[in-house]
């Protein structure tokens, strides 16, 4: 019994309800599998040894071109380096005399394209540029008073009040008798230097401001004629100041002591100078009078 189910099991004969459907025949494009290549030529053939392109030999000459090129592009490098220093040092040099010479002659008045005022090359308000106005200023013994001493000497004959501030904040509240000579005034043009100057003030919000350039011409023609008298120098700033502290060992950089720094290199080494700790608004507090125009 066992030997019949297993004969049974292993039959190729088609049940009787499958073979009575009839087969259909295959689509004559399917009827025969074209033939695919193999996809490595090695694989074809156990036998036959991989298919390589052979390797043209290099030319020598062309290969010692290359090597001499890649040999002289650190050379040339180098080369290039040094020059650009060298030339940096003479550029250095040349500048510095240049300047030396300007400053013999009195033309100490420095701005960038973008209208900064610099000294020797760096910007005024920089720490650079301040050290070497604030060195120059205490060397000459220049000091500051207070707003209320201001209020107190506003009306005297023996000094000249000199408003630094820009004509706007000048007419809006001013100390009668003061002479306004801007050391800056609202940016003008609209050069690419203008308009990055504009933008750097715009996110802080503020007025872009730039040297005036002619704040010389104008200081000499309003405050020349009073070179016998003691010049008070005053501007909108509460952090100018030669006092040293801890954390701004040189003071701090203000547009009153930039314009005595100016002054005193151009024709006013002899004239007594002061600034106000505070400025004008040490002086309100102060009670000191003050005009509108």
């Amino acid at each position: 019994v066992g030997a019949a189910v297993a004969a049974a099991a292993v039959s190729t004969e088609l049940p009787a309800f499958a073979a009575q459907q009839p087969v259909a025949a295959a689509p004559e494009q399917f009827a025969a599998a074209p033939q695919r290549a193999a996809p490595f030529a090695y694989l074809a053939d156990a036998d036959a040894p991989p298919v390589i392109a052979d390797l043209q030999e290099a030319d020598p000459l062309e290969t010692l071109k290359l090597g001499v090129a890649a040999l002289f592009i650190p050379i040339i490098g180098y080369a290039s380096w040094r020059f650009g220093s060298y030339k940096a040092k003479v550029d250095a040099s040349e500048a510095a005399e240049k300047y030396a010479k300007e400053l013999e002659e009195g033309k100490f008045d420095k701005v960038s394209p973008s209208g900064i005022a610099t000294v020797k090359g760096f910007a005024a308000s920089s720490e650079a540029g301040w050290k070497m106005q604030a060195d120059t200023l205490r060397a000459r013994g220049i000091e500051g008073i207070s707003g209320e001493e201001l209020a107190k000497m506003a009306k005297s004959d023996d000094i000249c009040i000199v408003d630094v501030r820009d004509r706007t904040k000048y007419k809006e509240a001013f100390i009668p008798g003061s002479v306004n000579v801007p050391l800056f005034q609202p940016i003008q043009g609209w050069d690419l230097y203008k308009i990055a100057r504009r933008v750097q003030f715009a996110v802080f919000g503020v007025q872009g401001t730039e040297y005036n350039p002619n704040f010389t011409e104008e200081f000499n023609r309003l405050v020349g004629p009073q070179k016998d008298k003691k010049l008070v120098v005053l501007d909108d700033s509460v952090r100018g100041t030669l006092v040293p502290t801890q954390a701004f060992p040189e003071g701090k950089a203000g547009h009153a002591l930039m314009t005595i720094y100016l002054a005193l290199n151009g024709g006013f080494e002899n004239t007594p100078m002061t600034y106000v700790e505070g400025g004008i608004g040490a002086y309100a507090k102060a009670d000191g009078e003050l005009a509108e125009a």
